[in-house]
Order: structure tokens, then sequence, then C-alpha cells
């Protein structure tokens, strides 16, 4: 039986004179021959029912468990009617949630919790420099696989707007080491802003899940980097959870120094980002995305949708995305997120920061944010300041400062973010 065959006699099902329709007088038309049963015919078919197509025979041996996936109108028990009146009440509601999960046994995808990412990647820019003019911070957000790690940076400005301004994907077996200094040389860049600055990434978060090897491997490359603001990351589903808690402190090893691991709630991060992908036009919470990124990045960041399925009819949302799909990108969003959210910082000072008049003895004052680990070198040559002479456009595609030179930052009150 195909639902979509119901004929019910009325005008328009979303008119909104719902009492003025006759659910009694609802017949199914057969979807072989379009010929309309009333209840009577359609349950003598369901009686006599042999085709597997039709999903009512089993196609495999029996094992002592049957189970069927059916909606209402395969039940000798529920008249069309009833199914049709009980579809018009959820209509006067505007609760057809209910009426998808329990007459037509399906899942229910929320509106607006869902992002389309032809939609997205239609409204791509072609940014003035590495970072725009409106933002202000930089963070970036990690996610590590067992063959590689995934990160992307994160511009945001006043009302959390956001630029995506990188996306890399740092090939290597996290067991191995090398990609860890790959991720070293990626935080220590800087990128180039509108204003002719360079901002350096102001804070990570990496993921720390996985297998015990690879989390005892991350939790070893985080050891003493709180100080750069590189913090451990653990994703925890759960409705009602803030987007970052407060540290848990753990141990890499027996003698191993401990480390500082921030719990993020992942499904109400989802909940946010997809939301805030949704923001039609530029403003608070609007995302903004570079015109050269391909369309699997798109596809990665709205990868996920957000059901609603009943569990002994309780209502369960959930974030579930297709077999074999990647959501790697969604998932360093939700990072890069909440290193925002633990650095809290003041975007009022920062824009005034970036209102200074550009001189090369000021350097220090933009670029005093720059990860405390990035270690002097005596022979190393200091990088080459932008002035209004030597700043050149730089290629989208690629960070424009890669200087591990120290650059010091004034002393700063301590606490669990900072650690200074």
């Amino acid at each position: 039986m195909d639902r979509s065959r119901v004929d019910v006699p009325c005008d328009a099902l979303e008119d909104n004179a719902h009492d003025n329709h006759e659910p009694q007088t609802a017949l199914y038309a057969c979807i072989g021959c379009g010929v309309p049963w009333n209840d009577g015919e359609r349950i003598a078919a369901i009686r006599t029912a042999e085709s597997v197509g039709a999903g009512w025979k089993a196609a495999k041996p029996f094992k002592g468990h049957a189970s069927y996936h059916l909606w209402e109108a395969y039940s000798t028990m529920r008249k069309l009617g009833d199914i049709v009146r009980d579809y018009l009440d959820k209509l006067k509601t505007d609760d057809l949630q209910t009426f998808a999960n329990v007459s037509l046994s399906e899942t229910y995808e929320e509106a607006g919790d869902k992002a389309d990412p032809t939609g997205l990647q239609a409204r791509a820019e072609e940014y003035a420099a590495n970072v725009p003019a409106a933002g202000l911070y930089l963070t970036a957000g990690i996610d590590m696989q067992p063959d590689r790690l995934e990160v992307e940076v994160v511009a945001w400005g006043e009302g959390e707007q956001s630029w995506s301004v990188d996306y890399r994907v740092l090939w290597g077996d996290p067991l191995a080491g090398d990609v860890w200094d790959d991720l070293d040389d990626l935080l220590a860049s800087g990128y180039l802003h509108e204003s002719g600055r360079i901002l350096p990434i102001s804070a990570a978060c990496l993921d720390t899940g996985g297998t015990n090897g690879y989390t005892q491997c991350a939790y070893e490359y985080l050891k003493g980097k709180t100080g750069r603001k590189l913090f451990g990351i653990k994703g925890v589903p759960g409705w009602g959870r803030p987007i970052v808690e407060k540290p848990q402190r753990k141990q890499s090893g027996k003698n191993a120094r401990k480390i500082d691991l921030f719990l993020v709630g992942t499904d109400e991060a989802k909940l946010v980002v997809m939301r805030r992908f949704a923001v039609p036009v530029p403003g608070p919470g609007y995302c903004h995305f570079p015109i050269e990124r391909d369309g699997d990045w798109y596809k990665q960041v709205t990868a996920e949708k957000l059901v609603t399925h009943y569990v002994k009819g309780q209502p369960i949302r959930e974030w579930t995305k297709p077999d074999k799909a990647r959501n790697e990108g969604l998932d360093c969003r939700v990072y890069a997120l909440a290193a925002l959210k633990i650095m809290q910082p003041s975007f009022r000072r920062l824009a005034e920061k970036l209102k200074l008049p550009g001189k090369p003895a000021e350097v220090a004052e933009v670029t005093a944010d720059l990860p405390a680990a990035m270690a002097a070198r005596p022979d190393e040559t200091p990088p080459e300041i932008p002035t209004e002479a030597n700043t050149a456009p730089a290629p989208q595609t690629a960070p424009v400062f890669r200087s591990k030179r120290v650059l010091q930052a004034k002393p700063r009150g301590s606490n669990y973010a900072t650690n200074w």
C-alpha cells in the first residue's frame, strides 16, 4: 500500500476550515489500478496480502523474531476516516510531528534544524583579505581521525557573526607523531586582516575522543599547552547541557602532567550551528563562507539532521546522518565555537585595537596573543612587518605568516582558561 494514495474529499488539506471536511468518506486508491477501496475492501486485501514488495510477507526465514515497519493503513483495527481525522486535528494544532511519528511510523525532521549545502554554497563570498574587516578573533576546531587531523579556522565578530577563514586536512597517523608537527605549524600561522594587520589563531580546541590509543596520544600532545590556549575537549550528548562545561583534570600517564579537559555539549552546539547557518542576512549569528571552498565541505557541515522519534511514547530528539556520510566539517565548526566560548573575548576591545594606525612598532600589540609555545630561535630572522608600502594581498587559500619567533605577551590574570 502507498500512503500517498489515500483520497480525502476536500479541496485542500491545508485549508484552515478543517471542520468542513468529511473524514468518514475517505477511501484508499489501489496503487495498481487506481480503483478506490472502502475499509472493507482494504482490510480484505490486507488479510490476503502476499506481495513481498508491499512489505507484508517476510523475505527471510523466520528465526524467532519478526518485525515490521508499517503505517496505520495496514491495521485492520483502524478506519481510514479515523486516520484522516487525526491528520486534520494535528493540522489545527500545528503538530504534524506527532502524526508523522505515530500514524505514518516515520521520524520527523524539525524545520530550521537542518541546512541545505547547495544554499550555503550559493551565498559564498570573495573576501577582501584572508580575514574580512569585521572578523576580530580567530579560533580553530581540530577533529582527530585515525589517518589525519582536520582543522577549521574561524574568524568571529560582534554578535558572533563568523567567517570561515581556512580549512586544512593534515594527513598522517596521530600515533606516529609527524602530523602533530604539522598542527604546530598551522596553529603558529597568522592570517592577513583587511586592516593590514596579522591576526593569530588565539584559541583552539582539539577533540580527544576515539579509542584509548588515540585519546592517550591527544593527551600527550596537549600536555603543557593550556597556556597556548590549546584545549582538549570531549563531546558529550544530552539536551540542556552548556556548550562548554568547566574543565576536568585528566592525567595522560601515571607520572605525567595533568591536562584540562573541557566537556562540550554537542547536541546543543550543533543546534546553535545549524540555526546560524539558517540566518538569512549578515548580522549577529550570520555565517560567511569563502568563494574557493569546495562543495564537499558544505556537505560535511550539513551532514547531520535533527530528527524526533518516539520511544515508549516519549519524544527523543537526536542528530542523525546518512550512512557513510562525512561530518568532520561540522565537528570542526562545533569545536571552533567551543574555543570561542572558553575564551569569551571582548569584541569591543578587539575592534578598538584594530583601529589603531598601522606602525611597525605596534605589531606586538596585535600579535601579543600568539601561542606562547612558539619557541624562539636565535638564528631566526624576524618576520617582515606589514606596512602600507610592503603589504600585498595574499592568496586566500593559505596563511601568509608562519614565523615561530616569540612575541612576548603581557602577564594576565591567571584562570582556568589562560593559565599564565
